[in-house]
């Protein structure tokens, strides 16, 4: 309820930014961070991820995370270290960092930001936003790395590309689909990211097996172990790998590629597809591929502010299927899924406990760990 009431709320906004003046649109982009900020801050501690960040962030236990996450590690001990360890005000500080960081790029990429957040709230907001906070700033850096590549500027794309896998080490995947966006011709392209697919595939059923040949490299390769041996292989397919199918065959029959503005953006669409529909049968890999959400999130972006614009329907009924298509479908597979730590009618919100500092974070850390064991 609450990521379907903020998204609609975005929404809204994103309306009016699109018919606003110059003045106004600036105040709105200054806004569009502090409004999603509190908002996430306050629900966020309904969720168990933050857990996983207090304990080892709040007590300075932090060397494990440090050798593969550095820039996370270090932005978040920065904002920690500013508010003297207040837990609350140092997520509020690093919501609003990022939205900003967000907004930032957005606007150079001369997008409207709050359709932008929109979609993204609405199709992986519960994941992205309001749990995997390394992943959420790596994506903004990933964005970044896109802007400069798109602008061939490579070494600026390269130094926000190594932030994006030091915040987060499953960015590592983009160095692969920066590589082949830039192949030549788009039959060649497409071979080669199919062949690619097909090696993961192989590299997915060998797993457990490959990471037992690097123990040596010691937590990492433990973590990888635990979440091997947490997920197993399946043959079934969910709403989003019916998705990539569909954009898979519409990138490889229909799309033409005349319009040099987006040539990369729907090749690295292109390649997420064929890499989610892969990692759909090894869940644990899908962390591999939120990029894949953030760049389908600007591509709806663009067409919506279009069709905000124009106000021409009819010219536009198939982004529009597509985008109405792609948000049941995420928002589906998300209500359906019990094993989510935030029930959907959850809509209890502590921002004002966290402003006031009335909120105990140990004592609710304490509790959900407790629950979380006897639970299993």
């Amino acid at each position: 309820m609450f990521i379907l009431i903020v998204s609609s709320l975005v929404f809204v906004f994103g309306s009016i930014w699109q018919y606003s003046s110059f003045e106004i649109r600036r105040s709105l982009n200054f806004s569009l961070p502090l409004l999603l900020s509190f908002l996430f801050t306050a629900f966020y501690f309904n969720g168990d991820d933050w857990v996983n960040y207090y304990y080892p962030l709040h007590e300075k236990s932090i060397n494990p995370y440090l050798i593969y996450e550095p820039f996370f590690v270090l932005y978040f001990l920065i904002i920690q270290n500013i508010f003297q360890n207040n837990f609350g005000y140092s997520m509020l500080f690093y919501y609003f960092l990022t939205f900003s960081i967000f907004t930032a790029v957005l606007l150079k990429l001369k997008l409207n930001p709050y359709i932008f957040f929109s979609f993204l709230i609405i199709t992986i907001g519960n994941t992205l936003v309001l749990e995997q906070i390394r992943q959420l700033i790596a994506s903004a850096f990933i964005i970044w790395s896109f802007y400069f590549f798109s602008k061939e500027k490579f070494k600026h794309a390269i130094f926000f590309l190594f932030l994006a896998i030091f915040s987060h080490v499953a960015s590592v995947i983009m160095l692969v689909v920066y590589t082949i966006i830039f192949i030549r011709g788009k039959n060649k392209f497409v071979i080669v990211t199919l062949f690619i697919g097909a090696v993961f595939t192989a590299l997915i059923y060998n797993l457990f097996y490959i990471l037992s040949y690097f123990t040596w490299i010691g937590f990492i390769s433990v973590k990888l172990i635990s979440y091997v041996e947490s997920f197993e292989v399946t043959s079934a397919l969910g709403y989003f790998a019916i998705l990539d199918f569909i954009f898979i065959f519409y990138f490889l029959v229909k799309y033409k590629e005349n319009d040099p503005s987006k040539i990369k953006l729907m090749r690295i669409i292109f390649t997420g597809a064929v890499f989610q529909f892969v990692f759909n049968f090894f869940p644990v890999m899908l962390r591999f591929i939120s990029f894949h959400y953030v760049f389908i999130a600007i591509l709806l972006s663009l067409e919506f502010s279009k069709i905000l614009s124009s106000l021409k329907i009819k010219r536009e009924i198939y982004p529009i299927f597509l985008s109405v298509t792609f948000i049941v479908f995420a928002f589906s597979s998300y209500y359906r899924n019990p094993l989510h730590p935030i029930d959907f009618l959850n809509f209890n919100l502590s921002g004002w406990d966290i402003l006031f500092g009335k909120y105990d974070f140990s004592a609710m850390a304490d509790f959900k760990i407790s629950t979380f064991s006897e639970a299993n």
